[in-house]
């Protein structure tokens, strides 16, 4: 195993994270609908993977960051724990009614319980997207009890990661993507964009209270949204719903969390010796900074 220091200059709290040479990266995705994606998108012929109600082309952004990491040379094991509909907020911190899927913690407690803790044990990266279906809550709720919440919701992850030297090493909070399935402000799915929009400070609170790293996935996809969520003109390319991203938009946040995650575990570059051979060694990964997502 080598121990990689972060890039100098770097805003990330993140203090090291510890990679393999000699073996795949084992990468931990912990979050909702989002992050679950559709596996199997594209393939012939097309299998069942998803909500009814996913008429529209849904992608998937840890099999973009497979594939990135790939073309880098880098090939990663993927354990996705992403679970349709899950929200932070405990049942005891929420309007009665506010989801019909149960909180995260409540699952840790039953049917995900082995399969988190087996994935988490083994795991050399962790990437924690969640809260987007929070804002179905009421505000209030999501003021009084989002942090707290969440801070419980990590501490509980974290203890899981045997293999990690401190609970929070190389892990990233992402901040949950806006939505933009309906006419100006009203909700989709019972989602509301301005409670997702609030979310953004309070997961960079918690993340800086455990000394962790965010991930703002945001600013990709809303630099050009209408693309990013397939919200274009209808014959313009695929069509998404506005809360889960087509495939062109799971790039933009592939893109995004290769960018850190590859920053976080580059080996310092080493001056070049007069008059030798630039090979590189062969203990160094080699990151390509001229990848283009789209």
């Amino acid at each position: 195993m080598l121990l990689f220091a972060p890039c100098a200059g770097s805003s990330a709290p993140v203090t090291h994270c510890t990679l393999p040479r000699s073996r795949p990266w084992r990468v931990a995705f912990v979050g909702d609908s989002i992050t679950r994606g559709n596996t199997t998108f594209g393939r012939q012929p097309p299998l069942e993977d998803g909500p009814a109600q996913w008429s529209s082309a849904v992608g998937c952004w840890p099999c973009e960051l497979a594939a990135r990491a790939r073309a880098d040379g880098i090939e990663l094991e993927q354990r996705n724990l992403g679970v349709w509909g899950v929200p932070v907020l405990s049942r005891a911190h929420t309007s009665q009614g506010a989801h019909s899927s149960p909180p995260l913690g409540e699952l840790l407690d039953g049917r995900l319980a082995r399969s988190v803790s087996s994935a988490l044990a083994e795991a050399d990266v962790l990437f924690v997207m969640l809260g987007t279906n929070d804002a179905k809550s009421a505000a209030a709720d999501v003021r009084a009890h989002f942090e707290t919440d969440l801070r419980a919701l990590l501490d509980r992850l974290f203890a899981m990661r045997r293999r990690a030297s401190r609970p929070g090493a190389c892990a990233w909070l992402l901040l949950p993507p806006m939505v933009h399935g309906g006419a100006g402000s009203a909700p989709v799915f019972g989602i509301r964009p301005e409670l997702v929009r609030a979310l953004a400070p309070r997961v960079r609170a918690v993340a800086a209270a455990l000394g962790i790293g965010v991930i703002d996935v945001r600013a990709p996809l809303e630099s050009d949204w209408r693309t990013a969520f397939g919200r274009g003109a209808a014959g313009t390319g695929l069509m998404g719903d506005g809360v889960h991203p087509p495939p062109l938009g799971m790039r933009l946040i592939a893109h995004a969390v290769w960018q850190k995650l590859s920053a976080h575990s580059r080996a310092p570059r080493r001056p070049r010796a007069p008059h030798r051979s630039a090979t590189r060694s062969p203990r160094e990964h080699s990151f390509s900074p001229h990848y283009q997502p789209i």
